[in-house]
């Protein structure tokens, strides 16, 4: 009877995981960057009843009896697959089209985005609308205008 129970309660607690997973998806499709998430389930464990035997000359083999106990969430993973790109007639917006990510940092940290929407702060460097971390990148010359994608990231001015 506990086994029962178990696996019942086992599969609600992992459907309800599902579906907060699912309504983050909708709540957040129109937000800036979004990257969608996907419920992944796997067996909780499996008790064995009867073990397996191997065939021989005068009789087939048998398979393990095993019963299940329940399911539990394997993993919530995020679906990295190119979105559609949009114009948002603002001039410092940017979006990568394929693989990558923005550099951006801020208090001593570095991460890593797909969000695109930039602004200038009051000191002329290139930020994140939303949270003001600080777009990194590498400057181009002075001479010749080019961008040479060496040494160390920097804040863009």
């Amino acid at each position: 009877m506990n086994r029962a129970l178990f696996a019942g309660l086992s599969s609600t607690v992992a459907q309800q995981v599902r579906l907060d997973v699912a309504a983050n998806n909708l709540a957040n499709v129109n937000t800036v960057g979004f990257k969608a998430g996907r419920t992944t389930f796997m067996d909780a464990f499996y008790q064995t009843l009867r073990g397996g035997r191997p065939s021989s000359e005068a009789l087939g083999g048998v398979s393990p009896m095993q019963v299940g106990a329940g399911v539990s969430v394997g993993a919530i993973t995020m679906l990295n697959t190119q979105g559609a790109l949009e114009r948002t007639g603002q001039p410092l917006d940017a979006a990568i089209d394929g693989d990558g990510f923005f550099v951006v940092s801020g208090s001593g940290s570095v991460y890593y985005t797909r969000d695109g929407a930039f602004e200038l702060d009051e000191d002329y460097t290139l930020v994140l609308a939303s949270c003001g971390l600080k777009v990194q990148g590498w400057a181009a010359q002075e001479m010749n205008g080019q961008v040479v994608p060496t040494g160390s990231l920097g804040e863009l001015k």
